[in-house]
């Protein structure tokens, strides 16, 4: 396959924050490359992907998916668990779940520990 990214879509990946970190741009960019049926990928292409067309409501709040919010939320609460516990197992402790969950979650948002 040789697809590109057309201008106005390479556009809006750049005005997009990847609160997800490379991995979301990567599977984005992988969904689109099997999904879309011609050489050049679109903005018309991405309009399945609310992620990176800004949702506005009344008040000009941007809303983004729920499960989008709660991985934000819950990296960041581990990034400042790992600055205040030097282990997985104490910061399960501080966060009152078992230490694989940890584990898990630290890989999962590829959070690096020292």
């Amino acid at each position: 396959m040789h697809k590109r990214l057309a201008n106005d879509a390479l556009h809006r990946f750049i005005q997009y924050s990847w609160p997800g970190n490379v991995r979301e741009l990567e599977n984005l960019i992988e969904r689109l490359v099997v999904t879309t049926r011609h050489d050049i990928i679109g903005v018309s292409d991405l309009s399945a992907w609310s992620e990176l067309i800004s949702s506005k409501d009344d008040t000009g709040i941007k809303l983004i998916p729920l499960h989008e919010a709660l991985e934000n939320t819950e990296r960041e609460i581990l990034n400042k668990a790992f600055t205040l516990y030097n282990s997985t197992y104490a910061v399960a402790r501080a966060l009152g779940v078992s230490q694989p969950t940890i584990v898990r979650k630290t890989a999962k948002y590829g959070i690096l520990r020292n």
